[in-house]
């Protein structure tokens, strides 16, 4: 969907005030932790955590209690790893200091953080939580209880579907899904949320009948059909939102009417689900929303068009590209290189050429790395000095996607003095392209701090056929797996662009499609896993 587009587009990074509390004294062995950098910090929790030194343990607490970083919890399952049962009592102790804090982006941030300690650890410091006055750390606790799935974490979660705020009644039905699917409570969730979408409140009913959707169970999917008849705009949209989820063809005829309807959310919503359901009988009605007089009902349509990646939309999306709207223009590039149709490279190159929009031509350098178009390799290698590091991204990513090996020495330039991020994919594209020459470069990231740069970097030289990150591969692709469950469509997203990278397939497993499907694809993954594993150890 457009969603996908928008993550890659999109990065916001925001730093949380200090915590009041440190302890007044340091282990002698410790370095680097006095720095005032934030980087600087958590370059040294890395170190800690890396470190095998007999001390280590009281480092990594001393450190995680003076880096005063809510982000710095994002390391605590890797810490938790490395610490006794007794030292991991104090490092609970710690992070539930910070959630004592006075500032509600620290207690919002380190909340999953707590929760990665798992129960019972973390349990009765969490649930406090939830009566907090703002509703954002209300959220986020909520969320975060879904990586602690036992039956007292359940029982939290339906007495938060009784709170004054939406967005925390929606994170406590969403994270009911995860416990869905560890089969804890099941008849339970099923008997709330059918009990919810009865409600006199529509916004309670709303949020149950989305649910229900993610649900995706036969008990309740005549709840979601429906909730088609309701009386209330955002229950119907909720349900056509949940019809669309499902992903089952024989729905659609459902869901085609409502391209008609007067309210343009109604139309933008079916467009939407017609682009989940995935039934090409309704790509030509959806060509013609492309004409619609809604902005967001046009941008649907181009997104769906994309999901559907049938030839018959290339002609309409090439008009799409003649429109004022930037965005819809970026759009319909990006659902070009969706449809892998040969006949949208000339468009796209001359979109590429034309346009003086980051966003546009971000889209279409990615839609001609689809199209693994290598008439496009010479204005890709210039967009590798461009100004925006999201095109040296991308452009470096669509460079290893065409596969023109004459091309890769560029891309070595990349792995030195660049933003780790851009590393990451020059590493990735240097894999693809094979370049053997690339490897005594690439070999130096397996000892970077940054986990995913070094993952990246293992990953490659497994791909360049050298063995020497073996290692970290077997020791990172079972987290990888775990986030496939992740209640976050980002951190799904991170597993899968993860896992397939070393398996050079993607198993069918989209973060965005519904549970069942993704369930189906992560066992393949784990069956895949299975029979690899003993290669990497």
């Amino acid at each position: 969907m457009l969603t996908t587009l928008l993550l890659f587009l999109a990065c916001a990074t925001q730093e949380a005030p200090p915590s009041q509390e440190r302890p007044r004294e340091a282990p002698p062995s410790v370095t680097g932790i006095h720095q005032t950098d934030l980087e600087r910090r958590r370059r040294a929790v890395r170190r800690l955590i890396q470190s095998k030194r007999g001390t280590a343990e009281q480092e990594i607490l001393w450190e995680l209690h003076l880096a005063d970083d809510p982000e710095g919890g994002g390391s605590v399952r890797l810490m938790a790893e490395r610490l006794s049962r007794a030292n991991m009592e104090v490092l609970a102790g710690l992070l539930a200091q910070h959630l004592d804090d006075a500032s509600c982006p620290v207690r919002t941030s380190m909340a999953p953080s707590l929760a990665n300690l798992g129960a019972p650890l973390a349990l009765h410091r969490l649930l406090p939580f939830l009566e907090d006055p703002d509703p954002g750390v209300r959220e986020s606790t909520a969320i975060a209880l879904g990586r602690i799935p036992t039956r007292s974490a359940l029982a939290s979660l339906f007495e938060t579907l009784k709170d004054t705020s939406p967005d925390v009644r929606s994170a406590a039905l969403q994270t009911l899904v995860t416990f869905h699917d560890s089969e804890i409570g099941m008849e339970q969730i099923l008997r709330e949320v059918t009990a919810m979408a009865k409600d006199k409140d529509p916004a309670r009913r709303a949020i149950a009948v989305e649910t229900a959707g993610r649900l995706d169970d036969l008990a309740i999917r005549d709840l979601v059909l429906g909730a088609l008849e309701d009386a209330e705009l955002e229950v119907r949209i909720s349900a056509i939102r949940a019809t669309g989820g499902l992903g089952d063809p024989s729905l659609a005829e459902k869901i085609a009417p409502l391209l008609g309807d007067p309210e343009s959310e109604i139309r933008e919503a079916a467009v939407q689900a017609l682009g989940s359901i995935g039934t090409a009988d309704q790509v030509l009605a959806i060509i013609e929303m492309l004409r619609d007089t809604d902005a967001n009902v046009r941008l649907a349509a181009i997104s769906s068009l994309g999901l559907l990646r049938d030839s018959r939309a290339v002609v309409g999306l090439a008009s799409t590209l003649d429109v004022e709207s930037q965005e819809e223009v970026a759009a319909a590039a990006w659902s070009l290189g969706q449809i892998r149709d040969k006949g949208a490279v000339p468009l796209l190159m001359k979109l590429l050429e034309e346009s003086s929009e980051d966003r546009v031509r971000f889209a279409a350098v990615g839609a001609l790395g689809q199209l693994e178009a290598r008439e496009a390799a010479a204005p890709l290698i210039r967009l590798l000095n461009a100004p925006n590091p999201e095109l040296r991204k991308q452009s470096a990513m669509a460079l290893g996607q065409i596969g023109d090996r004459s091309r890769a020495e560029m891309l070595v330039y990349l792995l030195k003095g660049e933003r780790d991020d851009v590393r990451i994919v020059a590493c990735k594209a240097l894999g693809m392209l094979r370049h053997g020459a690339a490897i005594r470069v690439i070999r130096r990231l397996l000892s970077e701090e940054n986990t995913d740069l070094a993952y990246f970097a293992a990953a490659a030289l497994h791909r360049l056929g050298d063995p020497s990150g073996y290692k970290l591969i077997s020791r990172e692709v079972p987290d990888s797996i775990d986030l496939l469950r992740s209640p976050s469509p980002e951190d799904r997203l991170r597993g899968i662009d993860r896992i397939a990278y070393v398996a050079e397939e993607d198993f069918g497993y989209d973060p965005s499609s519904p549970r069942q499907k993704r369930e189906q694809a992560r066992a393949a993954v784990e069956r895949w896993w299975a029979a690899s594993k003993s290669r990497f150890d």
